[in-house]
């Protein structure tokens, strides 16, 4: 079975990328929300992606890469600009958040409802994609990566039926499967477990107060109650259902 003990602190925390390869083009969502040229992932999860892409096509469920591997510059731009309140920060229901009535720490775990902190997203490491159907994009759907798309009612309802179905016979998982208090339920987000685990194994606490930039929005308060926030947002996943 694959791992990936070899990875530095720079490779599991999104400040290296050297391990990854780009994805086939085949995958590149030409969507408005896919605003990156180049989609990077670890090269024994982009095989795994390919052939579950064959499954779903098979299916006539073929997809789309809305988003693979990030940088910690990319997340810490996310996560900034939503502290700072540029971007909007959904609550669990999809509606916005008043940030400026919040305090720093509700402010951080509004934000980590759905956003990672810069260095702790599972993007880092080339394992993880966000997912979405192309027939539904062909129709002009503008994606939103939000759980109401794939309700029954939701234009991915039938994408979603599908992933419940046939992720557990292969090498992906829904990490966020369901809320958890922690990360919001992210139907779109799959996961490469052979790889994925060993990365969440390496990623501590220790690792996170070291790589941490000053740039950060909120860093004092988040280093403050980096323990807490580790267990609840990061360590907090829903784990493979097996077929």
């Amino acid at each position: 079975m694959p791992n990936i003990d070899h990875l530095t602190i720079k490779q599991l925390t999104g400040l290296d990328d050297s391990k990854l390869a780009p994805l086939p083009a085949s995958f590149y969502c030409h969507c408005k929300d896919a605003k990156h040229k180049v989609w990077l992932g670890h090269p024994e999860a982009i095989k795994a992606l390919v052939e579950l892409q064959s499954l779903a096509e098979k299916a006539g469920q073929p997809f789309q890469v809305i988003s693979s591997y990030r940088s910690y510059q990319h997340q810490q731009s996310i996560w900034n600009r939503k502290y700072q309140g540029q971007l909007t920060v959904n609550d669990v229901n999809e509606k916005p958040v008043e940030l400026d009535k919040l305090t720093s720490l509700e402010k951080i775990k509004a934000i980590m409802l759905y956003s990672a902190l810069p260095g702790a997203s599972r993007h880092h490491w080339g394992t993880d994609f966000d997912i979405f159907p192309t027939s539904a994009i062909k129709k002009g759907h503008q994606v939103q990566l939000v759980a109401s798309e794939f309700t029954e009612q939701g234009v991915a309802a039938e994408f979603n039926h599908w992933l419940e179905k046939i992720l557990p016979t292969t090498a992906f998982f829904r990490p966020y499967d369901k809320f958890q208090s922690g990360i919001a339920a992210e139907p779109w987000h799959i996961s490469y477990y052979p790889l994925a685990k060993d990365a969440l194994a390496q990623l501590t606490t220790e690792i996170l107060r070291e790589i941490l930039l000053d740039e950060t929005a909120g860093k004092n308060t988040i280093c403050t109650n980096i323990d807490s926030l580790y267990q609840r947002y990061i360590v907090n996943i829903c784990l493979p259902k097996m077929s």
